[in-house]
């Protein structure tokens, strides 16, 4: 049997994963589908997913690095970006990531970020940070299978730095949205959503790939 790989951060992780609070908190209330549960039951794949709450780019692209060479070429591999201003450093703590974020530090949410490390995130925000993450892509193109969707949640940035890589095309909303709780990741419906429109996405990537 084929696998679905997911790579990615809290957007794409189990929601039994997920650490933000809240997150959390909306995941034991409402028990909520994920958009691998539409993919892999429309595909028949089974499912493996290595999104990790709160990762970067960097973490991310390793991540699928210690993977690859466990994916088949006939396996399907989704992607999901984080926001670029997202970084990772081990001045904070020797021989270990520390993901620094505009809105926490990664593992100890808790912390006080130094404005050094804010200031950073914020120069993060441009093109020469996008053109770094379409660089990483055009390498993967090369090493994972046809049958992979690259796409980002992080909907502002595709277009204004010119990312090689896909959204969905409908606003995806949000749990503060949905229930009031104070968190912005996708509701259960906009997984259900966003689920159908990959399978339309790799769907289109095989009989693409059939044609050549």
């Amino acid at each position: 049997m084929n696998k679905l790989w997911i790579f990615g951060d809290s957007y794409s992780c189990d929601w039994e994963n997920t650490l933000y609070p809240k997150h959390t908190e909306y995941a034991k209330l409402y028990n909520p589908e994920h958009f691998k549960t539409k993919v892999s039951l429309e595909l028949n794949l089974q499912v493996v997913n290595k999104a990790i709450s709160g990762y970067c780019n960097q973490s991310i692209l390793e991540s699928i690095g210690i993977s690859i060479n466990d994916i088949d070429k006939d396996d399907c591999v989704v992607v999901g970006w984080s926001d670029i201003t997202r970084w990772r450093t081990t001045s904070i703590e020797k021989d270990r990531w520390t993901i620094v974020a505009p809105n926490f530090i990664k593992p100890d949410f808790g912390r006080k970020i130094n404005p050094l490390y804010k200031y950073e995130c914020a120069n993060r925000d441009g093109k020469l940070v996008g053109n770094e993450l379409n660089s990483w892509i055009d390498i993967l193109k090369k090493s994972l299978p046809v049958n992979t969707l690259y796409w980002t949640p992080f909907q502002q940035q595709k277009n204004l730095w010119e990312l090689n890589i896909e959204e969905p095309p409908f606003k995806l909303e949000s749990i503060k949205e949905k229930t009031g709780i104070d968190d912005y990741h996708m509701t259960s419906e906009s997984h259900i959503k966003v689920g159908e429109w990959m399978v339309n996405r790799l769907r289109k990537i095989q009989i693409d790939k059939s044609l050549i």
